[in-house]
């Protein structure tokens, strides 16, 4: 069987654990922020696997935990230009983990391919870089269409080309 974990990480998610904490107290996430919210293990007949879903209630990013590298990353409507997004790209490229984001606009998903990423990989290389430790590469990426986009009214006038939430994906497979 496979097994899935799931875990949601945001100062959303941070948010949501605090406030359903102190406001609703015997709510599912007040009672189970930190561990499992949702978890299904299948019968050895159907395979054996399982899936868990945890909200992570103590840190805002991945960068801060103190975790393994993950199988994979997905990042929804990921603000990639962030300055606090960097630490989390750097660390991807380094582990070599595949990763998913989604956003608004394929331009703005263009943009951190071909200059945003590269960038940050170039300045880390020639300024942070060990000896011990090879140069980080560039993984390969490709935007996509995504088929399980939210087609919703949008009123954000100054974005003069088409968009969608959740509507574009960049996806990489080092």
């Amino acid at each position: 069987g496979v097994d899935l974990e799931l875990i949601f990480i945001s100062p959303y998610v941070k948010d949501l654990c605090e406030t359903a904490e102190r406001d609703h107290p015997n709510s599912l996430i007040a009672n189970n922020a930190g561990g499992d919210v949702f978890s299904f293990q299948a019968s050895a007949q159907a395979g054996g696997g399982r899936i868990r879903i945890r909200l992570e209630k103590e840190h805002e990013q991945w960068d801060s935990m103190d975790h393994d590298c993950p199988d994979a990353v997905v990042g929804l409507n990921t603000e990639l230009t962030s300055p606090l997004m960097y630490l989390t790209l750097l660390r991807l490229a380094r582990c070599g983990i595949p990763f998913c984001f989604s956003a608004h606009t394929k331009p703005s998903l263009r943009r951190f391919e071909l200059v945003t990423f590269p960038d940050i990989i170039n300045r880390w290389n020639k300024k942070e870089r060990s000896v011990l430790m090879p140069p980080l590469k560039v993984p390969p990426m490709e935007i996509k269409l995504n088929p399980f986009n939210g087609i919703v009214g949008r009123e954000q006038v100054m974005l003069l080309v088409p968009n969608l939430v959740n509507g574009y994906l960049l996806v990489s497979k080092p």
